[in-house]
């Protein structure tokens, strides 16, 4: 079964224009034939899983484009944590588009993102169908494959979801692995800010349960 990869994808190519679409809402110009209808189900039901695509190709363009200016304007993701939006440019930027299977989530593309890029067309080739399994082998199973000897936390991860917030005693070991998952390469504008974001609030917690430690000896 031959991976499909973005370049040939038709898929998401834009809304029907009897459909118009605000952040809270859908309303429609006219009432759509059923075959119209039908058509634009694959549009909506690919959304979730092409946004992380959307915002990583987004913020890496800024950073290209417009060099330290752009990391001012990252508040206005408003409900994205740092480390989600860094998390999304990173794999984005190491995986180029024309080596992005169709029909795999994002979360398998993070798996292969530290691979060199003959590598990850070969890994997410067989993820997309495995003909030993003889289907689509899960994040999970494919993490398995390309890190053997790595132990993951179990379950799948979502997609990124936007209300994710992290406890202080989940910074550390989320900062190691960022570390450890950006190895010898150089860190982008996104990765350090995250960085820099993460380790502000281990020192704030540190900081806290400190002074709380004086109290009580106090």
């Amino acid at each position: 079964m031959p991976a499909q990869t973005a370049k040939t994808s038709d898929t998401l190519t834009g809304f029907p224009t009897w459909v118009k679409i605000t952040p809270i809402s859908l309303s429609f110009s006219r009432p759509p034939k059923f075959k119209e209808w039908e058509q634009s189900i694959p549009l909506f039901a690919g959304l979730r899983g092409a946004l992380p695509f959307w915002i990583g190709d987004f913020v890496n363009l800024g950073e290209a484009a417009f060099k330290d200016q752009y990391s001012q304007a990252l508040d206005l993701f408003g409900q994205y944590e740092y480390h989600t939006i860094a998390n999304y440019a990173s794999v984005t930027r190491r995986v180029n588009t024309a080596d992005r299977v169709e029909g795999l989530s994002f979360s398998h593309h993070a798996v292969v993102a530290k691979c060199e890029p003959a590598d990850q067309r070969r890994w997410l080739k067989r993820a997309l169908y495995d003909p030993k399994e003889g289907r689509m082998l899960t994040v999970d199973e494919l993490d398995d494959l390309v890190n053997p000897d790595q132990e993951h936390e179990g379950g799948e991860a979502e997609e990124g979801d936007p209300e994710e917030r992290m406890g202080y005693d989940k910074l550390g070991e989320k900062i190691l692995k960022l570390l450890v998952y950006m190895g010898n390469k150089a860190p982008s504008g996104i990765e350090v800010i995250m960085l820099k974001d993460a380790i502000g609030k281990v020192r704030a917690a540190l900081g806290k349960e400190v002074e709380d430690i004086e109290k009580v000896k106090a």
